[in-house]
């Protein structure tokens, strides 16, 4: 039964996931707050647009939480990045012998801002 409830707990999830994904998508050309912080329309749309999404993180880390306790969360814990990278393939993690999380957390970092800072990049 135990195991049950864990499949219904993760196939939940990734429904869940799934709906923020979209939700991501959707706030992009449709902000929720219309806040003005300045006087360029671009820049108070990207400014609503990463409020939203990080309260609608903090709902899903909170979701985490409640749903899977405490021993998950401590997943997200930030003091050890120079830990050794256990392989995930599926995902695409294939460090290499010596890399830590700190070096992959950096490699990713390079990729997002070379992906981000086109100026084709739209969602």
């Amino acid at each position: 039964m135990k195991s049950k409830t864990g499949m219904v707990k993760i196939i939940f999830t990734t429904v869940l996931v799934s709906v923020f994904a979209l939700l991501f998508i959707l706030i992009k050309g449709n902000p929720i707050l219309g806040i003005t912080f300045l006087s360029e329309e671009t820049l108070n749309a990207a400014i609503n647009y990463q409020i939203t999404v990080l309260g609608l993180a903090g709902l899903m880390i909170l979701y985490v939480l409640l749903v899977f306790g405490k021993e998950v969360i401590r997943l997200l814990n930030v003091t050890h990045l120079d830990g050794i990278i256990i392989p995930e393939r599926m995902i695409g993690i294939n460090p290499k012998k010596n890399e830590t999380w700190k070096n992959l957390g950096l490699n990713f970092t390079g990729f997002v801002k070379q992906l981000c800072g086109r100026d084709n990049f739209s969602i």
